[in-house]
Formats: structure tokens, sequence, C-alpha cells
């Protein structure tokens, strides 16, 4: 990415054009672009939305995991063409989050048109064929009985950074014995620890009350609770009870906990401005808000009938872990979940 933060806007945009054509390898840049600077990919928006099964196969075939993004901003006019599209030739076959099938892939480009024109064909379509409800839910849309898909995140993500000017709201001072009926890990003997606790009232979102990252230091964990990939629970208690039942398997082997975070705050800034770079010593630390950046395919919880509203994730490499993101997700009934994906 550092190519790209240092590139100029024109380059930026010279590159996203180069990566629609089909070309290149696989990476994480697309989706940047849209996050950060959408300018880059609005030139494009139009053309990517009327690709043939020919060009979207070569686009999806060279591993851009985020190619549906290349469609943000894209016109009504081009929205509804999309639209019709889908539905003259919906997808049929059984849905996989790894299907990119030219049917499947224009419903993945009108979700990443992300309009209201958008959302409003996608209410409708899902309504109409399951599996396009289905690819919705997989990407926080909520399909109501009528009218548009409600988006379950917010747009725009702002940056969980540390050495940065600290927000109320963000604590890293929370010990999990103060939360957890039982400190223990699910399947280790190890209390965990609390990493970053986040006030919901930081996002604009029908949330309340905090969300917890959790996080092992078990330095050879027998139960591999250090890389546990999920963690849901209900806050209707004074103490959060987790959903699955303990089954321990691992002492605990303690060597040290690393030293919390200090000064951590929300960086509202725009990445790509080099002033803004220039004058922070901050470092990245997650994010608040947004959509997932998943590092394998998209798992989005559900409840409620819905999926759940997508608070922000961490790098838990950059808070003492093995590495790997820490996904936050919760309903407005109480239920969350912690997803976390290593690779």
């Amino acid at each position: 990415m550092e190519y790209v933060f240092d590139a100029t806007p024109v380059q930026r945009r010279s590159y996203a054009r180069f990566i629609l054509a089909g070309n290149g390898e696989g990476n994480y840049d697309l989706r940047a672009m849209a996050e950060w600077e959408p300018e880059s990919l609005r030139p494009w928006a139009d053309h990517v939305a009327l690709f043939d099964d020919a060009a979207l196969g070569q686009l999806t075939s060279r591993g851009w995991p985020d190619y549906w993004w290349a469609t943000l901003g894209a016109s009504d006019a081009s929205v509804d063409d999309l639209a019709a599209r889908i539905a003259a030739a919906p997808p049929t076959e059984p849905y996989m989050p790894t299907t990119c099938t030219p049917p499947f892939a224009r419903v993945y480009l009108l979700i990443g048109a992300d309009t209201d024109r958008a959302l409003t064909h996608l209410g409708d379509l899902g309504r109409e064929r399951q599996v396009v409800r289905w690819i919705c839910e997989n990407n926080g849309l909520a399909v109501p009985p009528t009218g548009s898909a409600v988006r379950r995140f917010t747009r725009t993500p702002q940056i969980i950074a540390d050495r940065y000017e600290p927000t109320p709201g963000l604590r890293t001072d929370i010990e999990a014995a103060d939360i957890l009926a039982d400190p223990r890990g699910v399947g280790c003997a190890l209390p965990l620890s609390v990493v970053l606790e986040v006030d919901l009232s930081l996002l604009d979102s029908p949330l309340k009350g905090t969300f917890p990252f959790f996080m092992s230091f078990c330095s050879d964990c027998e139960a591999d609770e250090e890389i546990l990939g999920y963690r849901g629970w209900k806050r209707d208690t004074d103490k959060i009870v987790f959903d699955e039942e303990r089954d321990e398997r691992c002492p605990g082997y303690d060597e040290g906990t690393p030293d919390p975070l200090t000064d951590v705050g929300l960086r509202p800034s725009h990445r790509y401005d080099p002033q803004t770079r220039l004058r922070s010593r901050s470092r990245d630390a997650g994010r608040l808000g947004g959509r997932p950046s998943w590092r394998q395919y998209p798992d989005w919880p559900g409840c409620c009938g819905q999926p759940m509203f997508f608070v922000g994730q961490i790098d838990i490499g950059h808070f003492g872990g093995v590495g790997g993101t820490s996904h936050a997700f919760a309903c407005e009934c109480g239920t969350a979940t912690q997803l976390t994906q290593i690779s």
C-alpha cells in the first residue's frame, strides 16, 4: 500500500484503470482506494457496471477480492441497467461466498454501487430471489419485507490509532474480571485480556453500550485460544457470559501480557493526505465503522432476522497477538460477536 499512499490522485486513478482492465495480481488496493479516495474509482464506475461476461470474468479471475467496489457511486442509469440484467439472468446455483460467476458478480457490483437507487433495487431483487438475499445479508445489507435494502454498517470508517490524541470512549485499561462472569478463556485456564473497549455511542448506529475486544496471551495454548475464530455473548446481565460452554484443554501458560496501547484515538483524516502523514506519529491499530476488511471470505453474522451491525475491527498483531484481524458485530437486542480471521 505504500506506493499507493505516496502516489498522486492522478496516478491512483490511472492505477485503478489498470486494475479494472484485468491487469496485475490481486491485493487490497482497490478496496483501499474505494474507502479512502473514492474519486480514484468514480471515472470508471459506470463502465464497470456495464461489463459483459468476458470482462467480468477477466476481472474476477485476477484475484482482486474486492473488485465489486469498482462501481461505487455509479449513476442511476447504470444502476438501473445493472439491476435489469440481474433480473433477466439472476444467479441460480447454490451460493458460496467465493462464487464469482457473472450472475453473482453483478449482484456484488450492485452492492458495491452503494447508492440509494442500488439499495432500492437490491430490496426488490432480494425479496424475489433468495440467493440475492443471501448475498446481501452476507455483505451487511438487510432485506426488509418492503422498501430498500438497509445498510448494517456505517459508510465511512475512522482509523483507530495509538500514539494519537485520546478519544473518550476508547479504553485500554479494562480488566476482564470486571466485565466477564468468568474471565478465563473458553478452552484455556489463563484469564483473557480486554485490549480495547469501544463506547458504541462513537458509532453512528442504533447500538448502545460498549463493545470489548477480547484476546488471549497464553504463550503456548493447547486449546488455540489465541486464534479462536468466534466469541459470542449477550449482554443482558451485569457481566458477560460467553455463548460457548467452557471446555478447558489448556492449563494456561503465562509469560506476561504486552503493555496496553496508550493514547488511543479516532483519526478521521484522509489516509492519502501527505501533510497528515508527515505531522502524525500515530500507528493504525484498527478501524471503527465502514465495512469489514475480510482476510478470508465474508462471514457476516446475523441476529433477529437481519445482519448484525458492524462495529469495527482491530489488527490483533498490533495489540501483541499472533496476527490477523478481529471483527466486531452487535445487535440492538444486546447480542455481540467477535470474529477473528488469521490468514
